[in-house]
């Protein structure tokens, strides 16, 4: 017996012995390591739970805390206690302060369900209270003077009289007490008291606030504590909060129950891995339990301490279901671990009986005299001999495992794969001889294959027996070769030479693509920032909140003006930034850019001076945005570059001809300059030299560059003109044209000045030498002193208007003011107080100049005639032909305007409630959609709700803007939108996309981030007929009449359409083509030549009643006139292509004739255009 298991163990039953002792220990190992996870894993879970109960109370108590702290701190500083206050000081006392009060507290324990009471206590004479009110069993009561205590000697008073102004002191948690009884029913309390000051900074009394505790003391819900038991003490460890109720408060009734008393730490538990929970003997075994400490007022005298307890009991079912989960899963992950032993021993087993039988088979190969190999159907190489391997000149390991057909192929034949082994085994003994490339090598070798089976079909394989014939042609393999590596090295280069080209071709388009990608994802969200703050404003705001709304507001505007240099100096490299030219004001332009760095340059304490009389040509053609832009990063770097001193903005302009003028701009400073040799760098984007440079600046030096860029654009030269130590000037000259003032209304040429005495106090030389530019040509008599006392006796009785600085103004006591009230005294005189419009002043104008009007720093010709006519009463002018209303007029306009309907369509909900905002402070009822295809759609069901215009955002998914309204203008919303008003507003940044919105259809373009004004401005002009010709009623209409259209109706709507529309809208085509003539004579030109050949072919349809090729030739024609703003042309062509989609060959007689005899006018009046312009 003892040999046959000494035979078993010596064989293979070792294996199993130690297979079964190792799954022994294992299974023993897993199961205590599930108890010990479980447990763990148990407490921790338990650990988590309590901590984020524990939290969420904690910062309830918290909040509570802070809100009634700030609510205090306002009853502190409120009028009547103020009052209250003052007159207890004063010994005035008429009993009214103590009324309004009594009456105030009394209002604020009504509307505050936790405050109890308000009292007043004074600081001398023991503390008597002066005022009590409280709350008494649903009643708010004042109590009488009769029944006022003294209180000083309480903690809670001579505490809070030690405390700096502002600060508030909490008292711990009691039960409250009236006339030193528990008051019934009882209820906790706790007391907040802040100290009062007399105006000599000296206590006067404790403010003293009675909350009612229960609020701080609220516990959880019943189905969250789940067996958990929850706590509160006091400071003392006194129980609060308990369990048991009869626990709590204790110490009020002389019964001392304590935390640590009943409950004792344990040091050594059989819990682990616990967090911050302990462990406690209590009074009913061990608790596991967590604690929380919450400082109501930074000490530790009202501190609380929060505590969730449970016993450990209420966890063992829990961890006695995780370990069985754990053991369960060990114990399978065993079992799947053991079979997977076994089968590898099963496989090392068979491999080994496979290995012995292959070495025999190998050795019989190895010594055949050819060339022997095996391979699988699929191509993998499962052998060769030492003969087959010097045949084919490569080692073992590079050809075991690789596939046959990859490296091997058939010269005369082409590939190698499977179909062409069963040709050579078809072929028996015999041998072919066959040409084969393998590793770059070609072999003529002879072959001879045989299909070996198995018992299995993957255990099929392929015997290729074969020898070398191959010297032979060594030599012709070696020219091939040479020949094909030549030629393949010239495909090489080829083709890199072609992808170099296409790279080149294409760069610039990519990098156009992503500078409109990336403008719109940066623009739409500043869009709906702009907007949302913009909305904002309108609301009630206090001080605060508008001081925060402006700083956000300024924010927003300095990282807009960032994000757009950095796309404009991205579309300057790419070449794409384009020059809009339109009408402009040049004061207007060289006044906002003024005001918009007004603030900046007082907020740093520097004179900002504008020196712009000389600029005598007001409106001219030209890009007011980028003339704008250069100004404005002049004058940006100028100010951030000065810290005490000047920046002077100067202009002037100079005639050049009969239609063209010089504007000349410069912007000095008197910062550090600029040193020889940084002036080579500056102009270069991202320079920010070293000379002065400290990171308050600000900036990321793209201002010079893009300056400069845009200067070299519209023809100019941005120069440096000065050195360093003794500041910094930049100028620039254009080239402008001046606007035809032919087909413009006459200017209002009112001179408030005229005949007028005017005296300027101006104690800045820079800026006095401005005002004189400004104002010698305009009034009658000036002068401009540094000191009001230096203006003579008889200027003094004689002037009309008197300019003075606000810090002058504001000085009432001065000798200024004695003889301004004198002269006024003896008649009329005007005031105008020269200051930086701030939005402080402007929010208190009325308070801070009550007799005066601000006249706008830095002065220029607009600010000051605003201020004079505003002291005449009178309106600001508009200037002529730039398309701005004044202030007046707006509000007039949009006061007596018809309430119109706006379909508002973008994607984006932000910027849809923002444009939707502005529109409804205009009263506008606003309709949204958030895609073309969602706007067609709402179009098209709202039959009874008429739109009277769209506002469209261009880039959206599912039908993105311009197919929207390419759709529209088709007739697919209905025919009544096919000449609706569509504004596009998009955050593209390419100089292409006006023109693109324009080509689609839309009416004009505006960019993100909205500018309120801006949209204001497209409304009036394309829906209320106020910035443009806009449609005419009374339009003439040439006449075409037969006796059978009588009593056709559609001859009677086409009359009344044709009234409202014009032969064609020249001012239109030349905004859509950025004003040049010369495209604007190519398209009436192309259009002369193609019109007519569409009649001809409208007529030859119709003879042919060839309705498809009616309605292709109506639609060309339609977009060939709305193209050209031939309205009535293309309302015709319209009406054609309706009437042949249904067939209504009666109607499309009658529509030729009346196109016709409108082609024939149209033709005239272009032609005479034409000829006018040549």
């Amino acid at each position: 017996m003892v040999e046959r298991i000494k035979r078993y163990l010596s064989t293979e039953g070792w294996r199993q012995a130690v297979g079964l002792a190792l799954f022994v220990a294992l299974g023993i190992g897993i199961w205590l390591t599930s108890v010990h996870l479980a447990q763990d894993k148990t407490a921790q879970a338990y650990a988590r739970r309590v901590d984020a109960l524990l939290s969420v109370r904690a910062s309830l108590i918290r909040e509570d805390i802070a809100l009634q702290r700030a609510h205090l701190l306002d009853i502190a500083t409120s009028p009547a206690l103020l009052g209250f206050v003052r007159e207890e000081i004063t010994g005035v006392e008429d009993g009214q302060a103590h009324a309004r009060l009594t009456n105030w507290f009394m209002a604020m324990l009504e509307n505050h369900a936790n405050l109890r009471q308000l009292r007043v206590i004074s600081a001398a004479d023991g503390g008597p209270e002066l005022i009590r009110v409280q709350q008494t069993q649903q009643q708010i009561v004042a109590v009488p003077p009769a029944r006022l205590q003294l209180k000083g000697s309480r903690d809670y008073v001579s505490e809070a009289l030690k405390l700096p102004p502002r600060a508030v002191r909490i008292s711990p948690i009691e039960l409250n007490r009236e006339q030193g009884a528990i008051e019934l029913p009882q209820w906790a309390t706790y007391r907040m008291s802040m100290p009062m000051f007399d105006g000599r900074g000296e206590y006067f009394g404790v403010l003293v606030a009675n909350y009612d505790a229960a609020v701080l003391m609220r516990g959880y819900e019943t189905e969250v504590l789940e067996g958990l038991d929850y706590f509160v003490l006091n400071n003392t460890d006194d129980f609060l909060v308990h369990p048991d109720p009869a626990r709590t408060f204790g110490w009020e009734r002389g019964q001392v129950q304590r935390w640590p008393e009943q409950y004792t730490p344990v040091l050594d538990s059989d819990w682990h891995d616990l967090g911050s929970l302990e462990v406690y003997q209590g009074p009913g075994g061990l608790v596991l339990a967590g604690i929380r400490d919450v400082e109501l007022d930074g000490t530790d005298i009202a501190r609380l301490r929060l505590i969730l307890a449970s016993e450990p009991e209420a966890l063992v079912a829990s961890v006695h279901k995780l370990r069985d989960q754990y053991a369960a899963i060990g114990f399978f992950l065993l079992l799947v671990v053991v079979l997977f032993c076994e089968y590898l021993f099963y496989i090392i087993y068979r491999k080994r009986q496979l290995a012995r039988a292959s070495s025999d088979y190998q050795r019989i190969i190895d010594n055949a005299v050819s060339g022997v190999m095996s391979v699988t159907p699929r191509g993998k190489v499962l052998s060769c001999n030492r003969v087959g391997l010097s045949i084919l000149g490569m080692p073992g390991g590079q050809l075991l495992g690789r596939n046959l057909y990859e490296l091997m192929s058939l010269v005369d034949v082409g590939y190698l794969d499977e179909s062409k082994l069963k040709q050579l085994t078809e072929r028996g003994s015999e041998n072919t001889e066959t040409r084969v490339t393998i590793g770059g090598r070609q072999l003529e070798l002879q072959l001879n294959a045989a299909l070996v089976t198995g018992d299995e079909p993957d255990e099929e394989f392929y015997a290729i027996i074969f020898s070398d014939n191959s010297d032979r042609i060594a030599l012709r393999e070696r020219i091939e070769s040479a020949n094909e590596e030549l030629e393949r090295q010239v495909r090489l280069r080829t083709e890199e030479l072609e992808r170099a080209r296409n790279l080149a071709m294409s760069a610039n388009e990519i990098k156009t693509e992503f500078i409109a990608n990336i403008s719109h994802e940066l623009r739409t969200p500043l869009h709906g920032i702009f907007g949302t703050l913009r909305l904002l404003r309108q609301d009630p705001l206090n001080e605060r909140q508008r001081h925060r709304l402006m700083l956000a507001e300024e924010s927003m505007s300095e990282l807009t003006e960032i994000i757009n240099g950095i796309i404009d100096v991205s579309k300057l490299e790419a070449d794409r930034l384009d020059i809009e030219e339109t009408d402009l004001s040049l004061p207007r332009l060289l006044h906002d850019v003024a005001q918009r760095f007004a603030v900046k340059a007082e907020q740093k304490h520097l004179v900002f001076v504008a020196d712009c009389a000389e600029v005598t040509d007001r409106l001219v053609y030209g890009d007011s945005a980028r003339i704008s832009r250069i100004l404005a990063n002049l004058l940006d770097n100028a100010i951030n570059f000065t810290d005490r001193g000047q920046v002077v903005l100067q202009a002037s302009t100079e005639a050049r001809g009969e239609d063209e003028i010089l504007l000349h701009c410069s912007v000095s400073d008197s910062g550090c300059g600029i040193s020889e040799e940084e002036r080579a760098k500056v102009f270069e984007p991202f320079f920010r030299g070293n000379q002065g440079v400290r990171p308050e600046t600000g900036g990321v030096g793209l201002g010079l560059a893009i300056a400069r860029q845009l200067c070299n654009l519209m023809g100019g030269e941005l120069e440096l003109l000065s050195s360093a130590g003794v500041g910094a000037e930049f100028g620039f000259t254009l080239r402008l044209s001046l606007v035809d003032m032919e087909d413009q209304p006459e200017p209002n040429l009112y001179n408030p000045l005229e005949g007028r005495t005017i005296a300027v106090v101006e104690p800045h030389p820079r800026a006095q030498r401005a005002m004189h530019h400004l104002l010698d040509t305009r009034a009658g008599q000036v002068e401009v002193v540094a000191d009001a006392a230096e203006i003579d006796a008889e200027h003094w009785s004689a002037m009309d208007y008197l300019v003075l600085p606000l810090e002058l103004y504001r000085d009432r006591t001065s000798a200024l003011a004695q003889r301004l009230a004198q002269r006024r005294s003896q008649g009329p005189l005007y005031v105008l107080v020269s200051a930086v419009a701030t939005e402080e002043l402007l929010h208190n104008l009325d308070d801070t100049l009550p007799d005066a009007f601000l006249l706008e720093k830095p002065v220029t010709v607009i600010s000051l005639d605003s201020a004079l006519l505003a002291a005449e009463g009178r309106e600001p002018p508009r200037a002529p032909g730039t398309g701005e209303l004044s202030e007046a007029e707006s509000r007039r306009l949009w006061a007596n305007m018809p309430s119109i309907s706006v379909l508002v369509v973008d994607d984006n909900i932000v910027n849809q409630k923002v444009v939707g905002g502005l529109l409804e402070e205009y009263g506008a009822s606003v309709f949204y959609a958030d895609n073309g295809q969602a706007a067609i759609d709402t179009l098209q069901r709202k039959q009874g709700q008429v739109f009277d215009l769209i506002i469209m955002d261009c880039q959206m998914p599912v039908m993105d803007g311009y197919e929207a309204t390419r759709r529209i203008r088709s007739g697919t919303a209905g025919a009544q939108y096919t000449n609706v008003p569509i504004i596009a507003i998009t955050a593209g940044a390419m100089g292409g996309d006006r023109m693109k919105c324009l080509e689609s259809g839309m009416t004009d373009y505006l960019t993100k981030p909205l500018q309120p004004n801006a949209l204001e401005k497209q409304i009036t002009r394309h829906l209320f007929g106020q910035f443009g010709d806009g449609d005419d009623d009374s339009a003439e209409v040439v006449e075409f009449e037969r006796p059978e259209d009588a009593d056709n109706p559609l001859a009677t709507e086409v009359r009344q359409e044709l009234r409202k529309r014009p032969d064609w809208d020249r001012e239109e085509v030349k905004r859509r083509v950025l004003g040049n003539i010369e495209i604007v004579n190519t398209i009436i030109d192309l259009y002369l030549k193609s019109a007519p050949e569409i009649q001809g072919g409208l007529r030859a349809a119709l003879a042919e009643e060839n309705f498809r090729s009616l309605r292709n030739l109506a639609h060309d024609l339609k977009g060939m006139s709305e193209n050209l703003s031939a309205r009535k042309i293309a309302y015709i062509a319209y009406e054609i292509e309706m009437a042949a989609l249904d067939r209504r060959a009666e109607d499309i007689d009658y529509l030729l004739g009346v196109l016709d005899a409108n082609c024939e006018r149209l033709e005239t009046v272009l032609q005479e255009e034409v000829a006018a312009a040549g």
